[in-house]
């Protein structure tokens, strides 16, 4: 079952991580940005009430379900799509900025 402390855990995960994006699309957290080079470091991220993180390969974005998630219909949406139907809220965490040397 989806639990709203493991949705927070699991944020605060991907907030430590550099150079992604995130956005909530109803119960799914869909990733974006420099996913390949933190590949490790998202699939490490486990919770109870959610499945470990998936790559969908014609999104070429990686997300997390709900453990308790079916899928039911052979139809893929585009993320326009998703965003219309569920709603969206992105997320970026703070690109780390490099220091100049003089």
């Amino acid at each position: 079952n989806w639990n709203a402390s493991d949705f927070k855990d699991i944020i605060n995960e991907l907030m430590k991580i550099r150079n992604i994006e995130f956005e909530i699309c109803g119960s799914f957290i869909w990733l974006s940005g420099e996913t390949k080079a933190n590949k490790e470091e998202i699939k490490a991220i486990k919770s109870e009430s959610f499945k470990p993180a998936q790559w969908h390969s014609k999104k070429l974005m990686w997300f997390f379900a709900p453990s308790d998630y079916r899928r039911f219909s052979g139809k893929v949406f585009e993320m326009d799509e998703i965003r219309r139907k569920y709603g969206s809220e992105r997320f970026e965490r703070e690109k780390e900025k490099q220091v100049q040397h003089a």
